[in-house]
């Protein structure tokens, strides 16, 4: 097709190898990033073979389908959007102006912004499941790549919208250090957290643990609603 894309979340540490350093990495389907004006083309492209079921999502950035190969089907999610920019900024087009070319159509995200992606990622479900157990490992093996630069991390959490849930994180599930920019309420929230979070209902989690981190949430609730799945 000479469609350039992106694996992403998963797909990109598979791809990359970092998964192997990783004591455990689930992944439930394929994450894949192309750009907007490609959508269309991609996602009808895969609903014409034989081989993949159509899957429907309420989500306009987003085509899932299972793709069947060797006897098994697969989980694929074609994306032109990480998510809404009312929950953070991350346009696809500057994760592929900063990306690296691995191939004539393949894109890899630059190590920084992997791990941003793998921070958005959570913030997106953080309202409606427990925070995965394999995050810290894979934000340890992102961050001790000899080419990544914490600084410039760090600024583009700033830019996305995202520093302080970042500094969330990691007053719970990962290594303890740079957060000098964490408020004490963002302490307080991370200590109610790790002691009955996950235990709640999404509703209770989405107001302690989502809404405070996310750009605009009143927003945010005007168009994907109080009580309906908090990822919409």
């Amino acid at each position: 097709m000479g469609i350039r894309f992106m694996p992403i979340k998963g797909a990109y540490l598979i791809a990359s190898g970092l998964a192997e350093k990783m004591p455990t990495r689930h992944m439930a389907d394929i994450d894949i990033l192309v750009e907007k004006e490609n959508f269309g083309a991609v996602t009808q492209y895969f609903s014409r073979l034989d081989n993949v079921r159509m899957k429907h999502d309420e989500w306009y950035f987003e085509q899932p389908f299972y793709y069947r190969f060797a006897g098994q089907e697969y989980l694929v999610e074609i994306n032109y959007l990480l998510n809404r920019p009312e929950r953070f900024r991350l346009p696809t087009e500057e994760l592929f102006e900063r990306g690296i070319q691995k191939s004539e159509v393949m894109w890899w995200p630059s190590i920084e912004d992997a791990l941003l992606i793998c921070i958005c990622h959570e913030l997106v479900h953080i309202a409606y499941q427990p925070l995965r157990a394999e995050l810290g490992s894979e934000i340890a093996a992102l961050r001790e790549l000899p080419d990544f630069d914490s600084e410039e991390f760090l600024e583009r959490c700033r830019g996305t919208g995202v520093i302080r849930f970042f500094g969330f994180l990691q007053r719970t599930s990962c290594r303890p250090g740079e957060t000098s920019y964490t408020e004490h309420l963002g302490c307080l929230l991370a200590g109610l957290y790790t002691r009955w979070g996950s235990a709640r209902s999404s509703t209770i989690r989405r107001l302690l643990f989502e809404l405070p981190y996310v750009r605009h949430p009143v927003r945010l609730l005007a168009v994907s609603g109080f009580l309906r799945c908090p990822t919409r």
